[in-house]
C-alpha cells in the first residue's frame, strides 16, 4: 500500500473500489483526498435518523461470561 507522499508524487492512478467491484481512475490525488475528508467529516457529524439513545441495542448482561 502506498503512503500519502507516494500518492501525491504519482498525482494520478487507478484504484480498486471493492464495493463497486471495479477500477476507478483518480486523476488528482490531492483533490480526491480533500473531497473524501470532507465527505467523511459530514458523515461523522450526522446523527442516525430515528435512533434514540434508548433505542440502541445494548449487550446482554451475564451473556457468556
Amino acid at each position: 500500500m502506498l503512503c500519502d507522499a507516494e500518492l501525491t508524487a504519482l498525482k494520478s492512478f487507478w484504484i480498486w473500489e471493492p464495493l463497486k467491484e471495479r477500477w476507478e481512475y483518480i486523476p488528482d490525488w490531492e483533490n480526491h483526498k480533500r473531497e473524501a475528508m470532507q465527505k467523511f467529516e459530514e458523515y461523522a457529524k450526522k446523527e442516525p435518523a430515528g435512533i434514540e439513545p434508548a433505542d440502541k441495542p445494548r449487550p446482554r448482561k451475564g451473556w457468556m461470561q
